[in-house]
């Protein structure tokens, strides 16, 4: 069983809210560095200001104390200058050391608050992003539970629906009608009203104008996995909407399914019921359908199908040039793909001389003359009756659709790899940005304090090389 998306989006709703909440801790704690006051912080030393207030009131505190301290030296050399004895010297000498002492270790004390504001302002500010970013996941992440809840319910809508009449037994309705004399009545009476050369060149076409549609579809399908697959190597992120896509597809497919299944096959039995009940044709018309006397349109008919067989060869062969070529150039944008292995052989056996003289060969047999013999022979099939031919080839065809059980098996199965798919790129996306939170967290706390380490090189290397306090350091930095 696929993984359940609403259980999943709910899973990283509940870390993304707690990636969100270590984010605003941390923001409030930077905040709280920066910002937190002491009422009355004479009681504290000067040691004591980078643990007990905040980085604002550190600078204030180690520059009003500094302040206090040139003015004190100020005193003392002002009653330096009064001294009539140098022996009344030796105590404001003393005084004075004292002094200078305190004022270097004032200034790393400083110096460090300085650095603690600077880092911590610049820390909140980039903090405050990476909450906002983490808040903004958090919205994000509800609204995936909503999506999820919803892509859930319509899974497990469509999972049960064909589980339960009408779709649980229509894969044996539709083989049972494939069967019955109500398609064998329709297809005798086309045998019997269209004359067998162009009722088998009718269906040959037929199955080529479907076919087209299906080639095309498939042609489409190699670029859009190609695509995928580099939005995929770029970042889980752009991997999300990819997975999505095909998520989408195959719950659309599943649930167009079940919302149209019964209803076509009813409309089946009916178009069936139809073709069987066209009336006779009318003596004229069956004498300008007969196939005597028109060999050369017989033998035009085989003459098409051979050019349609060598058309179709040359782009087979052409379409898987384009697929390597789109292949080289996914692998390496910059080359020439000409020169890619794959591509050269690709290349050859489209210049092969096989298939070209096929193509010509063909293109002769089926001349202007030839042309002309089938187009007189089919213009003589009414309009209806080329109607009621395609309506039986389209009920054959929603037939061996739904009788085809592993056709209605690869439906679930690719849903639920869809599915896989899509959670895990949600997944993957999800712990991407969580990372990417982490990263931002402490790039910015890094940056902050390289930032202030700069702008204060001169006064950490002036302290340092003086040795101010101990060795240019506070004392919690020993």
């Amino acid at each position: 069983m696929a993984q359940d998306l609403k259980t999943r989006a709910e899973h990283q709703l509940t870390l993304n809210q707690a990636a969100a909440a270590q984010s605003a801790a941390a923001l409030v704690a930077a905040r709280a560095d920066l910002d937190l006051r002491v009422a009355d912080p004479a009681a504290l030393t000067p040691d004591q200001w980078a643990t007990s207030v905040g980085a604002h009131q550190h600078v204030e505190l180690a520059r009003a104390a500094l302040a206090a301290e040139l003015a004190a030296q100020q005193s003392i050399r002002t009653a330096l200058a009064g001294v009539n004895s140098p022996a009344d010297t030796l105590t404001y000498q003393t005084e004075l050391r004292k002094s200078l002492l305190r004022q270097a270790t004032i200034r790393v004390q400083l110096r460090a608050g300085r650095e603690r504001e600077l880092t911590d302002t610049a820390v909140v500010s980039a903090l405050g992003q990476v909450a906002d970013d983490a808040g903004a996941r958090v919205a994000a992440s509800i609204q995936a539970v909503a999506q999820g809840t919803a892509d859930q319910a319509a899974v497990r809508a469509a999972r049960d629906a064909v589980l339960v009449a009408p779709l649980d037994t229509i894969v044996a309705d539709a083989t049972a009608l494939r069967s019955s004399t109500t398609f064998t009545a329709a297809r005798d009476r086309l045998a019997a009203l269209i004359p067998d050369a162009l009722l088998t060149r009718a269906r040959q076409r037929y199955a080529e104008a479907t076919s087209l549609a299906s080639e095309a579809a498939d042609f489409l399908a190699i670029a859009q996995a190609a695509e995928d697959k580099v939005l995929g190597e770029l970042t889980p992120i752009s991997a999300v909407k990819a997975a999505e896509t095909d998520f989408r597809i195959a719950l659309g497919a599943l649930s167009g399914y079940v919302a149209s299944s019964a209803a076509e096959l009813a409309g089946a039995r009916t178009r069936l019921e139809a073709v069987a009940a066209i009336p006779d044709l009318t003596p004229a018309q069956v004498a300008a359908l007969d196939p005597a006397g028109r060999a050369d349109a017989i033998a035009a008919a085989d003459a098409e199908q051979e050019l349609a067989d060598a058309v179709a060869e040359i782009a087979i062969l052409q379409q898987a040039l384009d697929d390597a070529v789109l292949a080289a150039r996914i692998d390496d944008p910059d080359s020439d793909p000409a020169s890619n292995a794959d591509v050269i052989t690709a290349q050859d056996a489209l210049d092969a001389p096989a298939p070209h003289q096929a193509l010509t060969d063909a293109r002769t047999a089926y001349d202007q003359p030839a042309r002309d013999a089938l187009d007189a022979w089919e213009v003589e099939v009414p309009d209806e009756l080329w109607d009621a031919f395609t309506q039986f080839e389209a009920a054959s065809d929603v037939l061996d659709r739904l009788a085809a059980q592993a056709a209605r098996d690869a439906l679930l199965t690719t849903l639920d790899t869809a599915q896989d798919a899509y959670a895990n790129a949600l997944d993957d996306a999800d712990v991407q940005l969580r990372r990417l939170q982490v990263a931002a967290a402490e790039t910015g706390d890094r940056s902050a304090r390289a930032r202030a380490l700069g702008e204060l090189s001169v006064d950490l290397t002036n302290q340092y090389a003086r040795g101010d306090g101990p060795s240019g350091r506070t004392a919690d930095q020993l």
